[in-house]
C-alpha cells in the first residue's frame, strides 16, 4: 500500500491506495512551522484508519505547506517515519503536489490560493521557478488570511456598510480585544484570519466588499502572476485552493486584465495526486 497526503495550512487530506481500493481520512494541517515532529506523529496516529496497519505502507508521499526547505521537510519526514516505520517517505512542498495534480507531465504556472498563497512554474517534472512565499504576515496576497486581514481592518475602520459591520459582530461574537488576542497570542493566527474569508463570500454582493476582494486579487496579480508569467512566457495558470474556487468570478477578470487566463481550478488536489501516483508509481 502507498499513502498520499496533501497538507495545507488548514487541513490535510490523506488517501491510502491499495491496488484498486482506496481509503480516505483527514487531519489538521501539518505545517512544520506551526507543529513539531512529535505532534505530527500523534495527529496521524489518532486519525489513521483503525482497520489498517501503518506497517503495510510501503511508500508515503507527503506534499505540505511549509515543506520547501530541507529543515522543515525533515521535521515532517522524521515524524512520518516514526509512524510508517516500514515505508519510504518522500516530503515535498504543497505547491509541488498541486502541480502534479494539475498538470501531471505537462507544463504550466501553478498557484495555491487557499488560506495561504504560493506560486511557481512546473516544467513537467519539477518546479523550475518559484517566487518566495512570505507567509501571512509579510505576504500571501490574495489568500484567505490576506482577505481576513483586510476585512478586519475594514470593519474596525468602519469602511463597510453598517449592516455588514453589525452582521460581522453578530456572526463572530467578538470585539477588538478578542481579535487582537487571537492574532497575536493564540496559535495558528493564519487559520483564524483565513476563516473570515467566509464572511467576504457571504457579502460579496456589497460594493464595499467587492473593493476589498478586487484589491486583494489585484495585488496578487501584479506582484506575483505578472512577474512569473513574464519570466516563463506562459499566459495560463491553474489554481488549487478554496479561495480561487469560491472567488473565481472576481479572480478571472483581474487576471484577464494582465493577459492571463485560468486553465483550471481544483478545490482539492488529493484526487489528482491519487491518479498521478496510480499512473506513474504503481
Amino acid at each position: 500500500m502507498i499513502i498520499v497526503a496533501d497538507s495545507g495550512s488548514t487541513k490535510t487530506d490523506w488517501r491510502i491506495i491499495d491496488n484498486n481500493k482506496t481509503h480516505s481520512f483527514q487531519t489538521l494541517g501539518l505545517n512544520p512551522y506551526f507543529v513539531d515532529s512529535a505532534t505530527i506523529t500523534n495527529i496521524v496516529r489518532e486519525q489513521f484508519p483503525a482497520h489498517l496497519s501503518p506497517f503495510d505502507i510501503s511508500h508515503c508521499y507527503f506534499f505540505g505547506a511549509g515543506c520547501k526547505g530541507t529543515h522543515t521537510s525533515y521535521t515532517v519526514q522524521k515524524a512520518l517515519q516514526q509512524f510508517f516505520t516500514h515505508g519510504t517517505i518522500l516530503v515535498e512542498s504543497d505547491l509541488c503536489g498541486a502541480a502534479r495534480a494539475s498538470f501531471g507531465e505537462q507544463k504550466g504556472i501553478v498557484c495555491i490560493l487557499g488560506t495561504g498563497m504560493s506560486i511557481g512554474f512546473w516544467n513537467g517534472s519539477e518546479l523550475s521557478y518559484t517566487l518566495p512565499s512570505l507567509g501571512y504576515i509579510l505576504g500571501d496576497e490574495g489568500s484567505g488570511a490576506y482577505l481576513g486581514k483586510m476585512l478586519i481592518k475594514a470593519v474596525f475602520e468602519e469602511r463597510l456598510p453598517k449592516h455588514c459591520i453589525d452582521d460581522f459582530f453578530a456572526t463572530y461574537n467578538t470585539n477588538l480585544t478578542n481579535v487582537l488576542h487571537n492574532v497575536y497570542k493564540e496559535p495558528f493566527p493564519n487559520l483564524y484570519l483565513g476563516d473570515f474569508s467566509r464572511f467576504c463570500t457571504k457579502h460579496k454582493h456589497e460594493e464595499a466588499m467587492q473593493r476589498i476582494i478586487n484589491r486583494a486579487f489585484q495585488e496578487f496579480a501584479q506582484l506575483h502572476v505578472r512577474k512569473i508569467a513574464q519570466y516563463t512566457h506562459c499566459n495560463s495558470i491553474c489554481f488549487v485552493g478554496s479561495i480561487a474556487y469560491h472567488f473565481e468570478e472576481f479572480l478571472a477578470p483581474v487576471l484577464l486584465n494582465i493577459g492571463i487566463s485560468i486553465h483550471g481550478i481544483i478545490q482539492k488536489p488529493i484526487d489528482g495526486l491519487q491518479r498521478y501516483f496510480q499512473s506513474y508509481t504503481l
